[in-house]
């Protein structure tokens, strides 16, 4: 039977039983709401009983009690929870509920004044209930707008959007009620929302959004004729002054100025309308008018004061005044400003307000200082303050001047007991306390060093120590901070400007200096933020700016000099102040804790946590290895310590081991707090940060949905997500440091952890002692700790368990635990890669949810399982899934538990972790939290609904979830590069293997699979997946990076591939592939370097790729792809010139010219042979353009020799190293000529050049050399020689006559190959003996001396860029001996002086010969490489003329295949497949594949035959032959002995000019093995000249 309704019993008055009841429930209600307001510490229990109740009590008196009743308490209960700060339940249970009875619609849902009257207002605004709808609107914009002030101080995108919202719905609201006159009122309070909503957005730099709902509001009020009176006109003029800061913060200044001004006309017809009326004028009404005047032409001087004193640009600008103090001797008013300000504003008040305003900026942080750029406005500047300064002093402004003894003279007007508007609204000429030191704070800002000094320091020392109250200690605290930020930036200004032996180089490039100011400072901050009461701190934007100030110098310092935390002694080796350093970080990170950095900047406090970590756990490693307690510098820093205090501060490196363990520990885990808080707030609450996204790729595709959004084909980009992902993965960081230290500290003293088994959140302190008997026992229990700690996240247990592999394998490096660690953390983060791919899947989309639920009893089936949006350590945020009893559902209840045990059901009665006692309203956000979870605990979760009568819908609580684990998505893939750094630092390859794979899978597209627009486009075939490049954080790519180059060096020393070796153990064409392949890794490393803009990375990629190619570019083997690697890589040292072009050490410089020298050459050759001339010339310039460039910055701009006093050069010696230097350029200069003119003058027809040159001059040998090479190219061979050794004289007479015998050898002239070999050979001999002078005839004395100076001058030419020709150094010579014969006679006797004569006479034929001997060998050094062409060319004739001779002789033609004119491409390794020898062991060799089979001709006698026939039949002449060989030999040896490296060039095989003769006989069997003994004596020499 139901309960009686109240109008059952009578009147609705106290004595009726059921009103008696119902205020006897919400008074106990109340009183027990109230006790639980005023508890320090927030009681979940109590407050989701009272929630329970009030929940009961509306679903019990609802039936029972009339409706007016009911719902006016209803909103009553609503503005008493709202007054003590419950906002959550005030709204749900009170305007919400209030609301639901009219629309299920939101107030952000409303779009219009239709919908919004149609939704709560069906019968209009003239009804009693009406009034009740607007007080509960009202309630739920207030609510809304305090829930998300108490979510951060820094709102995130979506709370600005939700603001927003309000602020569009307040809007609404009014534009409704406009018409009506008899609802002014709530014109009124929506401008109030609207004001408060707005200043809060200008705070957080959204003045552009809140600019048009102010406007909105002052519109309402001008237009609403009940507001239109004087007692609104203070109300009036505060939203005109916040719509003129908004267009001033906007950058909107005319905008600003025009609307103050249009202001300032309404508040003067208002006054008008006021005098017209007849109304006595109160001196309420004057002062408000009078305020809003001051207000209102602030605005306008803000702007006017500047602009009439622009000049354009084209004008003439006189000297402006430079500081302050020449404006100061002047008379009142001096400037243009101060006669403005006279005129505008009555008393000094009024016009300090207006120079503080005209000189407010609120564009500009509080440490970014200097005047304006503009000359003119920054003379109004200085007039602006030179005006305040006198107002401050009261000696300006007003003729009155008053004098305060008690008070300093510079701050004479100052006072603190009214307020800066009052005094201007009175016309006071005092200024207030706290306008004077916002004033100063504007002189540290404008760079007036001096006055703000003086200033500041009278503030600080008289003024403000007398004062009481909480913002005077703040103003204080900052005028301390600005006044050691300026000592420090007017010194470090001017140490480095000036010569200072103390600061070093590095230390003055940087703008980096350890001072005492820089110590000052940091003390200062510390004691203000650290030393000071929570309620009394300084300005949050100041202490911000200085900390990212101070950690922007730590930053570089640390960069500069910190090394891995395993090597610390070289870590602290290159520290210079180490302990201040460190001090100074530690002091900035403590301070960063304090302002709560993390809320605005997660990442700057993790890389400064990670920082401190490192060099403090550095220090502890160094104290264990090395048995010391201190510093390297430790006492040198104490000495140069200003004060005690100080010295006691920088000791932080005296503790022991333990207790620096501890530190680290502690600093890592207040790291962590901040980073976890701060990201939490980055994180978007719509399930698309519940997992690891960039993992989940791979799986989900590029199509990847957001588990609470189910529009198709819908990706996820947030740009909160995005932001989320660095700190992510320096969570995962911190985490790995911190099981480092927790490793290290447990081994150090095991015993500390076991105090702490019961509270895994506390941080661990060091004990007095550790007793030795029970180390394993402790050690074993302190690990128990630990990983009590982790409980169930199975990536942190991966963690800890690759960093106790570390420290084990650094233990001992044979230990086999090693190994089980690590392949425990594989299987650790194969089950976690489970169970994120479950999570991912469970939260599927919410329309797939609907379809399953659309399939079952729609009348019975209690709620699915709701869907996670977020998690984090401490919370969960769910909302329902679809739900097929939707429409019956008004409220969800969440209910939550641990998931131990067999039975993970969730039940009615689970309802003890906060958030689960909350009502949630069915419509709107459904956002369903529980909150204070224990980390890396499993809860399962389970929603229930209810109707409109607080019963369950569906007879039964939802489905169960899930086992959810508590924690933030930890990073996958980061953790499997952690994984492959540890395999591969402990030599498990496998693993290590194993590990890179994972990654390459996960950022490589499979070459079938690959989609246009899904990959990036870079130089490699295998194509990385976009989407995964842009989800993924930068360190997340460095590491997978890392990862391609570890994976690449282990296949190297697997497989053999090193540099140095071609062999590889097998078929080369295996290991050719498997060099290509570790190519296309490197490559695929250059493309990520490039897209992470990386050019140091991609320089290491291609130094991989060089040496595994370094091989077949030794043995030139002109394979197609490695050519293509070559030339990607070519192109990628041109894009990345910048790091190419860097300073390195002298050996780096030499090693990367070559490479760069090696790899031209090799494709340009290569390009060449494939006949790609075009191509080939444009990598040799580029090869020239990146080694130049390399060699300016090695060397410097290219400047002339050095010449001598005596018109001499400098010897060769003094540039001996820049000529080695420049031995790859002068190299890629020849192929580059040589490349350059095949490409232009093979572009021409042969016939047209011969009959150019047929019609010009015969050369003399005096034209450039250039000219010869189409002659030799193209001219008739005969004319060709003709011209050629009329250059015989010139340097490359040798390269010239090489490429003309290979021409004759490819036309098959073999007779002229030996003849002209005969003549070239014949002149160099000639020469060579001219040079020395061994061989003379006796009637040749007249003529040795022209040979000598005809050689000599060849010898001049070829030699052109020496230091100076033979007679000059002769002549040199001989006047230095003459000198020093000439000092000597006239010290010595005649005796000595005769024995000198003759030692000059015996030596000088010696020194000549000398000299002599030692050009020749210079000169034949420079020719060996074209005389083994040339050996090489006649050897190859020979053997021409003996194939000629056998197929005569046997009377064939030519042989049916030719294997000349096969393409070079087929004899490459790659595709001969050839076996060679590796490490002298035996290969078996098969038959290629690619070799043609025989032609199946008559079976021909071999040469072998031949000769022995040939031997029976003429013995004579073959022992004839034989002896020429012999002899031929022997003058070889002779002649090599007598000239070093010099050959006869008369030979015996040219002096019979019957080998030469083609005759159609046949030759001779001895003439035959002739010609095949003189081939091999060429051949011989081609390989040794």
């Amino acid at each position: 039977m139901e309960p009686l309704p109240a109008s059952f019993y009578g009147n609705m008055c106290k004595r009726n039983p059921v009103i008696s009841a119902f205020d006897g429930d919400i008074k106990k209600f109340m009183s027990f709401m109230k006790r639980i307001s005023t508890l320090p510490t927030y009681d979940h229990n109590s407050y989701a009983r009272g929630a329970k109740t009030l929940f009961e009590i509306w679903n019990k008196y609802k039936p029972r009690l009339p409706t007016n009743y009911y719902e006016e308490h209803m909103l009553e209960m609503a503005d008493f929870l709202f007054g003590i700060k419950l906002y959550r339940l005030g709204l749900w249970q009170g305007y919400c509920r209030y609301l639901q009875q009219f629309s299920t619609v939101t107030i952000e849902d409303i779009r219009d004044v239709d919908h919004f009257k149609t939704s709560f207002f069906p019968k209009g605004f003239d009804t009693d209930q009406a009034k009740l709808t607007f007080r509960a609107l009202q309630g739920c914009c207030l609510c809304a707008f305090q829930l998300e002030r108490e979510r951060g101080s820094q709102p995130t995108q979506k709370g600005v959007q939700r603001l927003l919202s309000i602020l569009a719905f307040v809007r609404i609201m009014m534009q409704a009620v406009l018409p009506h006159e008899h609802l002014c009122w709530l014109l009124y309070n929506g401008s109030l929302y609207i004001y408060n909503i707005c200043r809060y957005l200008m705070s957080m730099s959204r003045a552009a959004q809140a600019m048009e709902f102010l406007l909105w509001a002052c519109i309402c009020l001008e237009t609403s004729i009940p507001l239109m009176t004087a007692r609104f006109l203070a109300w009036r003029a505060t939203l005109y002054c916040a719509v003129c800061q908004c267009y001033y913060d906007s950058q909107a200044n005319v905008q600003a100025e025009v609307f103050a001004r249009r202001a300032l006309g309404k508040v003067s017809e208002l006054g008008k309308l006021e005098e017209m009326s007849g109304l006595p004028a109160t001196t309420e009404t004057q002062r408000a008018y009078k305020v809003a005047t001051i207000k209102l032409a602030t605005m306008v001087f803000k702007r006017s004061v500047y602009e009439p004193r622009r000049k354009p640009k084209g004008l003439f600008r006189h000297k402006q005044k430079s500081n302050l103090k020449e404006i100061q001797s002047m008379p009142w008013p001096r400037t243009p400003t101060e006669r403005v300000l006279m005129e505008l504003f009555e008393g000094n008040a009024a016009q300090f307000l207006a120079i503080v305003e005209a000189l407010w900026d609120t564009s500009r942080r509080p440490l970014q200082t200097g005047m304006p750029e503009e000359p003119e406005i920054q003379e109004v500047s200085l007039e602006l303050m030179s005006a305040g300064i006198s107002i401050l002093s009261g000696i300006g402004g007003s003729i009155e001047r008053s004098r305060d003894d008690s008070i300093p003279t510079c701050l004479n007007a100052v006072t603190a007991n009214f307020t800066l508007m009052d005094m201007a609204a009175a016309g006071e000429n005092k200024v207030s306390l706290d306008a004077a030191v916002k004033f100063v704070k504007l002189l540290f800002r404008y760079e007036q060093w001096d006055m703000f000094c003086i200033l500041s320091d009278t503030l600080q020392h008289t003024v403000l120590p007398r004062m009481e109250g909480r913002s005077f200690r703040k103003s204080e605290l900052e005028l301390r901070l600005l006044d050691s930020v300026e000592r420090l930036m007017s010194t470090q200004k001017i140490r480095l400007n000036t010569k200072d032996d103390t600061v070093s180089e590095k230390d003055r490039h940087l703008g980096v200096v350890m001072s005492e100011e820089f110590v000052g400072l940091v003390q200062a901050l510390y004691s203000c933020v650290c030393g000071s009461a929570q309620d009394v701190q300084p300005d949050r934007d100041l202490v911000m700016d200085i900390v990212l100030y101070l950690w922007s110098k730590c930053k570089i310092i640390f960069q500069r000099a910190q090394v891995r935390h395993w090597d610390p002694i070289h870590f602290l080796g290159k520290m210079e102040n180490l302990d201040k350093w460190v001090w100074t970080l530690s002091v900035l990170s403590e301070v960063a804790h304090v302002c709560e950095l993390a809320d605005s900047d997660p990442m700057v406090l993790a890389e400064m946590t990670i920082r401190l970590a490192m060099v403090l756990e550095s220090t502890a490693d160094s104290t264990v290895h090395s048995g010391r307690k201190t510093a390297s510098s430790e006492d040198d820093s104490l000495e140069s310590t200003p004060t005690e205090k100080n010295t006691e501060t920088f000791s932080m490196f005296k503790k022991s081991t333990a207790e620096q363990l501890q530190s680290v520990w502690n600093v890592v885990e207040r790291g962590l707090e901040g980073v976890i808080r701060g990201w939490t707030r980055l994180l978007p609450c719509d399930g698309s940060a519940i997992s690891d996204m960039v993992f989940m790729q791979k799986f989900a595709g590029p199509a990847m949905h957001s588990p609470a959004e189910g529009g198709e084909g819908e990706r996820v980009k947030s740009p909160s997500l995005s932001l989320s992902l660095v700190p992510m993965d320096l969570h995962l960081e911190l985490l790995s440091v911190q099981h480092r230290v927790s490793l290290k500290l447990l081994n150090t003293c095991p015993a500390e952890l076991q105090q702490h088994a019961g509270d895994s959140r506390r941080s661990m302190r060091p004990p007095g002692g550790v007793d030795i008997p029970e180390t394993m026992a402790n050690r074993a229990r302190g690990e128990s700790v630990l990983l009590e700690r982790i409980r169930k996240n199975k990536i942190s247990i991966a963690l800890f368990l690759v960093q106790k592999a570390l420290l084990s394998h650094r233990k001992d490096q044979n230990s086999s635990a090693t190994k089980r660690l690590l392949e425990e953390a594989v299987v650790l983060i194969e089950k976690a890669e489970v169970e994120e791919r479950k999570l991912f899947s469970s939260s599927g989309r919410p329309s797939e949810r609907k379809e399953r639920g659309g399939e079952e009893e729609r009348n019975t089936r209690p709620p699915p399982s709701p869907i996670l949006l977020s998690r984090t350590y401490h919370s969960m945020t769910f909302t329902p899934a679809p739900y097929a009893l939707e429409e019956q559902v008004c409220w969800y209840h969440i209910y939550a538990r641990e998931a131990e045990g067999i039975n993970l059901k969730v039940r009615l009665g689970d309802s003890n972790l906060v958030g689960t006692g909350d009502e949630v309203p069915a419509s709107g956000e459904r956002l369903l939290r529980v909150d204070c979870l224990e980390p890396n605990q499993k809860y399962v979760f389970a929603v229930a609904a209810y109707n409109a009568g607080g019963k369950l819908v569906g007879n039964a609580i939802g489905e169960t979830t899930r086992p959810l684990l508590a924690s933030l998505p930890l990073p996958l893939l980061t953790t499997w590069a952690h994984l492959a750094q540890a395999a591969y630092q402990t030599g498990q390859h496998a693993l290590a293997k194993r590990a890179c794979s994972e990654l390459w899978s996960h950022f490589n597209q499979p070459k079938g699979l690959q989609e246009p627009g899904a990959t990036l486009e870079g130089l490699a075939q295998t194509k990385l997946r976009l989407e995964t490049l842009q989800r993924s954080s930068p360190l997340l790519l460095h590491l997978f990076l890392s990862s391609i180059l570890m994976q690449t060096e282990i296949h190297i020393q697997e497989g053999a591939l090193f540099c140095d070796t071609l062999s590889d153990g097998g078929p080369l064409i295996w290991g050719q592939e498997a060099r290509l392949a570790e190519c296309e890794r490197m490559l695929v490393a250059i493309d990520l370097a490039l897209w992470l803009n990386d050019s140091s990375a991609a320089l290491q990629a291609v130094v991989g790729c060089y040496g595994l190619l370094a091989p077949l570019m030794f043995h030139q083997i002109p394979a197609e792809p490695v050519v293509q690697v070559l030339m990607k890589c070519l192109a990628v040292l041109t894009e990345i010139s910048g790091v190419v072009k860097q300073k390195r050490s002298a050996t780096t410089s030499e090693s990367l010219l070559h490479m760069i020298a090696c790899i031209t050459y090799y494709v340009a050759k290569a390009l060449r042979t494939l006949e790609k001339h075009r191509l080939a010339a444009t990598v040799i310039e580029q090869g020239k353009k990146v080694l130049r460039d390399i060699l300016e910055t090695v060397q410097g701009p290219s400047k002339p020799l050095p010449v001598e006093p005596d018109g001499l050069m400098k010897k060769a010696g003094s540039i001996q190293g820049e000529e080695e230097q420049n031995e790859q350029m002068k190299a890629l200069e020849g192929s580059a000529m040589k490349n350059k003119r095949t490409g232009t003058f093979m572009q021409h027809d042969s016939s047209a050049w011969s009959r150019a040159v047929a019609h010009a001059h015969e050369l003399t040998g005096q034209e450039d050399p250039i000219l010869l090479y189409p002659i030799v190219t193209n001219s008739p061979l005969k004319a060709a020689f003709k011209d050629l050794m009329k250059f015989k004289r010139k340097a490359c007479f040798m390269e010239f006559a090489v490429l003309l015998l290979q021409r004759t050898m490819q036309a098959d002239h073999l007779e002229l190959v030996l003849q002209w070999g005969h003549d070239i050979f014949g002149w160099l001999s000639r020469r060579d003996e001219g040079l020395t002078g061994l061989k003379k005839g006796p009637g040749d004395r007249s003529t040795s001396g022209k040979e000598l100076k005809k050689y000599s001058s060849s010898i001049m030419e070829y030699k052109k860029n020496k230091a100076s020709t033979f007679w000059s150094d002769k002549k040199r010579k001989e006047l230095l001996q003459k000198k020093q014969l000439t000092a000597l006679k006239a010290q010595n006797t005649e005796r000595e002086c005769k024995a000198v004569d003759t030692m000059l006479n015996q030596l000088a034929p010696l020194v000549r010969r000398h000299q002599r001997r030692r050009r020749l060998r210079q000169v034949c050094s420079e020719e060996w490489l074209w005389r083994c062409h040339l050996n090489l060319s006649i050897a190859r004739a020979h053997l021409g003329l003996l194939r000629r001779s056998l197929e005569n002789h046997q009377g064939l033609g030519a042989q049916q295949h030719s294997y000349s004119q096969l393409p070079p491409s087929l004899f490459s390794l790659a595709h001969s497949g050839t076996l060679v020898r590796w490490r002298n062991m035996h290969q078996h060799i098969g038959v290629p594949d690619l070799i043609p089979p025989p032609p199946k001709a008559t079976p021909q006698p071999c040469l072998r035959a031949i000769l022995h026939k040939a031997k029976e039949s003429g013995q004579a002449a073959t022992t004839t032959s034989g002896e020429d060989f012999s002899t031929t030999e022997s003058s070889e040896q002779d002649s090599e002995q007598d000239s070093p490296r010099t050959q006869p060039a008369v030979d015996s095989d040219y002096s019979e000019p019957s080998v030469m003769n083609t005759s159609p006989t046949r030759r001779t069997s001895t003439q035959l093995l002739e010609s095949l003994n003189k081939a091999a004596l060429h051949l011989r020499r081609a390989m040794v000249p």
